[in-house]
């Protein structure tokens, strides 16, 4: 295990074995299982490597020797710092081979303090309970700021990305040259916009039709529903489907069940809900070219100041 402060614009030192406690190898423990329960939970996207020089890295923390554990663990760090600009936040890098049974797993992990200042409940010997002070707490186990991890167990997927974001930052896995798709429950928006943006006055039919649809995959999903929708033309599946793999993370799995929100923008005013009940909303332009955007529901509006 080793670690280094990771900023805007630091140098890194060259990194060399670090110490740990029983107590610190459970945090770190902790740390790669949580990262692995994403996985297995499907709570983190698919990823994989673009650049074969920075997979050859994580295979070095994994099983290479130990100078080649060193030099790859601060070599990492010098990408990531270079990604980095004063919009993010520092951290620790801590990168960690793990031996798990027979297996064996390299974790990088970006940590941030997350409480300056803060206590701990300690039992002596003697049974008394006494409260200790403690200063910059990292991230707890399952509350990890970014992360990645080698092995995935999951099929088509090469390295586990972890995120306390809804959406991983693009930054952390561009720096290790990863590339994470789109998540599952991500995907079916991405779509819809991306057919709304082209044609739409099939939206509203599409996003009908999409609950009823079994297949995962952008093409056999728009495939299927272009039987009832023939507007749907092969030349706008493929066009949809080329700009869906061309997105920073790509578009290679969606959900068509999952619930769509619709979002209307019109200067500082936003209007949002689910897409059922965004039917009560309608827009409409007016001869002095103005846009009129009229809301019909059967309840007596509420009033509130924020």
């Amino acid at each position: 295990m080793t670690y280094t402060r990771v900023a805007y614009k630091v140098t890194p030192p060259a990194l060399v074995p670090r110490s740990h406690t029983d107590g610190i190898d459970k945090f770190l423990f902790d740390h790669y299982k949580a990262l692995l329960t994403k996985a297995e939970n499907s709570d983190s996207p698919m990823a994989f490597f673009v650049d074969p020089g920075a997979k050859k890295l994580f295979e070095e923390l994994r099983v290479g020797s130990d100078p080649q554990f060193y030099t790859a663990a601060h070599t990492l760090a010098g990408k990531l710092i270079g990604e980095m600009d004063r919009r993010m936040e520092p951290g620790l890098l801590i990168c960690v081979r793990v031996v798990d049974g027979s297996k064996r797993s390299a974790a990088v992990l970006k940590l941030e303090v997350v409480t300056p200042n803060s206590a701990v409940l300690e039992r002596l010997e003697t049974g008394e309970e006494v409260l200790e002070a403690v200063t910059d707490v990292l991230d707890a186990p399952g509350e990890l700021q970014k992360g990645a991890l080698v092995h995935d167990p999951r099929p088509g997927s090469e390295v586990v990305v972890g995120d306390k974001l809804t959406k991983d930052a693009l930054y952390f896995p561009r720096a290790f040259g990863i590339r994470t798709e789109a998540r599952v429950g991500d995907g079916t928006a991405e779509l819809v916009s991306a057919l709304n943006s082209r044609l739409p006055a099939i939206t509203a039919r599409v996003i009908d039709i999409l609950p009823t649809v079994d297949e995962t995959r952008p093409a056999e999903v728009l495939a299927t529903i272009s039987a009832q929708v023939p507007e749907l033309t092969d030349a706008l599946q493929s066009e949809v489907t080329t700009v869906l793999e061309q997105r920073p993370r790509p578009v290679r799995r969606i959900n068509p069940k999952a619930p769509l929100r619709q979002i209307l923008r019109a200067g500082l005013i936003t209007i949002g809900g689910p897409v059922a009940a965004m039917r009560a909303v309608s827009w409409r332009q007016q001869p002095d070219g103005q846009w009129r955007i009229t809301i019909d529901v059967p309840e007596e509006p509420e009033s509130e100041y924020r």
